[in-house]
């Protein structure tokens, strides 16, 4: 474990990093993993610093499989024996174990692990790790050969094979009956507690009868004494001239075997306890780490290293990095920031005049800036996901226009997509419908939310729309990529409930609706989707006046951290729904706006008013549907 770890998250201290004679080959990473430069330089840089490593791994930019080529590499080379993989959330977790599973050919030859946390938290490709039916399948195994393990002990000890043949038979299959007698005996007043001990007295009987036991049991309406197991033991060593000793030294071997198989899980001796100190890897949550049942303070863990690092709280980071000798923080601090409860926020902001942007950032971001941050720490800086045009806007706005594109093509053609898609990135700007467009207050049960109906009634046009084009459903038909195609996010919660509620009872065809996955920005980080339709819901004009025009007040939407989540999560298409003008210049949503517009002005990208939109939509609509009162009369007639 490193000593004061601490205080390299402190910019006032003098810690220092080490540096190591790790010298990674960077051809070589290259080749086994596929890296591009800027990913096989920051691999080479970790390898090379102790105790601590920084990764900022931007949107697309593959640091789940960075992650995963980390500990292959690190356990590969035997520059690590154990990992404890950890993250904020169960979904990170998960991706990052399967990243590392990849990277073995076989199942036979990947390293042992176990995955940490509740079964309905665990995917499907990991479940066979869980901590659960990591321990079943021990018990099992232990199980299946316990007859065996008896015959070996009963030979140890020195009972000749006909004797032992006998007392297995009592120990595996008499045993139990009588004890489970014994015990509904200790309360017969309960339900069925009679019946049940006439049924195993019939059992019992069989048993004897069967195998020559020659036990002497009680009447079916009498209960058996309770030394009766002591008594079938002792005729057993009698009837075959063997030593009691010998006999009670075989049950003490058979009572440990059930101890093993039977109290493995308790509290006083731990399962997961022994899983943690003996597995090469163990991958968990950081909250579902801190149990105390797997003991990480007493084991320490060569690599540590946590994923989404920047969303984690202060003691979220605490419990992983307490077990480590060398620690790895991978996240992106212009991502989403660790969540506060905002009355909490409010106080320690009221309690130590400190502002609040300060108060919620992460320890990973403050580390990051920090002097020996900006000497250990990396960024990867060329993205996959993003066609060039979501990416530039993206990466301007965020990054400094620091990032690269990797994937410059669609893998689909442009033709399956309806003509309101024909474009990479599309603005439906809502500014047009002047009061109209702005957002309502809903009260929910924590705490209020906002909705913007006419948002809501241009998105389920647009989803309408694209429903009626034959190429574009049988491409989401012939998918065979089980991920949603159309992401809708929505910046508030009330939004995204009153799209679902919307969607659940619209005219559009099966196929479209369950292509579309509807969710909050907070929900997204990690996720991505073919198309994503973002609702930006706030559009107000209660913001400060500027140049004599009032501006959106922004909320919590004045934090780049969220607009960079949300507009970084389509693949080959954008559409933002919501206001583009009112917001403050120097305001994140600005900025956006400004790179869209160079977007548009290089062809790129195109700008659609919401007026225009819903006419066309409501022109469609009556088009389809017979308006004229000769029309509906014929259709009666009819």
């Amino acid at each position: 474990m490193v000593r004061n770890l601490v205080d390299y998250f402190n910019p006032d201290s003098n810690a220092q990093v080490s540096s190591t004679s790790i010298e990674v080959n960077v051809d070589e990473v290259k080749s086994l993993y596929g890296f591009n430069d800027s990913q096989a330089e920051a691999f080479a840089a970790l390898f090379r610093v102790r105790p601590l490593g920084l990764l900022q791994g931007p949107p697309g930019t593959g640091k789940t499989r960075f992650i995963g080529a980390l500990i292959h590499y690190a356990l590969t080379k035997g520059y690590v024996r154990n990992v404890l993989l950890s993250s904020q959330s169960h979904e990170a977790v998960n991706n990052a174990a399967e990243a590392v599973l990849k990277l073995y050919p076989a199942l036979s030859e990947a390293p042992s692990i176990i995955r940490v946390g509740q079964e309905l938290n665990v995917s499907e490709r990991l479940l066979p790790f869980h901590v659960a039916r990591v321990e079943q399948l021990y018990k099992d195994k232990f199980q299946a050969t316990l007859k065996d393990r008896l015959i070996v002990a009963a030979r140890a000890i020195g009972i000749p094979q006909e004797v032992s043949a006998t007392l297995i038979l009592l120990e595996i299959t008499v045993r139990p009956v009588i004890e489970q007698i014994n015990a509904l005996a200790e309360d017969t007043e309960r339900d069925g507690a009679i019946d049940r001990i006439d049924s195993l007295m019939k059992t019992l009987d069989t048993l004897n009868v069967d195998h020559e036991l020659e036990i002497e049991l009680p009447s079916m309406s009498a209960l058996p004494d309770p030394k009766l197991l002591e008594e079938v033991f002792d005729k057993a060593a009698k009837r075959s001239n063997c030593s009691l000793d010998l006999v009670a030294r075989f049950r003490s071997v058979a009572r440990l075997t059930r101890d093993i198989i039977g109290s493995v899980s308790t509290a006083e001796r731990s399962f997961e306890t022994f899983l943690a100190g003996t597995r090469q890897i163990v991958a968990g949550t950081c909250v579902g780490l801190g149990r105390s049942s797997l003991g990480l303070t007493s084991t320490v863990f060569d690599l540590v290293v946590i994923d989404e690092a920047a969303r984690s709280t202060a003691s979220e980071l605490a419990v992983p990095m307490q077990a480590g000798s060398w620690v790895v923080l991978v996240g992106d601090q212009e991502q989403l920031e660790p969540r506060f409860k905002e009355e909490v926020v409010s106080t320690v902001v009221d309690e130590t005049g400190f502002a609040a942007n300060e108060i919620v950032k992460s320890d990973f971001e403050r580390v990051f800036e920090s002097p020996i941050g900006k000497e250990i720490g990396r960024r990867i800086t060329t993205q996959y996901r993003m066609l060039p045009p979501i990416g530039r806007m993206v990466s301007n706005t965020f990054y400094n226009g620091e990032l690269d594109s990797g994937r410059v093509v669609s893998e689909h053609s442009p033709e399956v997509f309806p003509d309101s898609l024909k474009h990479t990135l599309t603005w439906v700007y809502t500014d047009d419908l002047k009061e109209k467009g702005y957002q309502k207050s809903e009260v929910g049960k924590s705490r209020k939310s906002l909705t913007n109906p006419k948002e809501l009634e241009v998105i389920m046009g647009m989803i309408s729309e694209w429903d009626k084009s034959p190429e574009f459903i049988q491409w989401l038909e012939a998918r065979n990529d089980l991920d949603y195609a159309i992401g809708v996010i929505c910046t508030y919660g009330a939004q995204a409930t009153a799209l679902k509620q919307k969607l659940r009872v619209a005219s559009v065809s099966n196929v479209m609706r369950q292509a579309i996955k509807i969710d909050t920005v907070d929900s997204y980080q990690g996720k991505e989707n073919l198309i994503v339709i973002l609702s930006l819901v706030r559009n107000n004009s209660d913001g400060r006046i500027v140049d004599g025009k009032p501006t959106i007040r922004s909320g919590f939407m004045k934090r780049p951290n969220r607009i960079n989540v949300a507009t970084s999560r389509a693949m080959d298409r954008l559409v933002i729904v919501g206001a583009k003008h009112g917001w403050a210049a120097d305001e994140p949503m600005a900025e956006l706006a400004k790179n869209f517009d160079a977007e548009v002005a290089a062809g790129n990208a195109v700008i659609r008013e919401a007026s225009d939109l819903l006419e066309g939509q409501r022109a469609a609509q009556e088009a389809s549907a017979p308006s004229s009162k000769a029309q509906r009369d014929s259709k009666v007639r009819l």
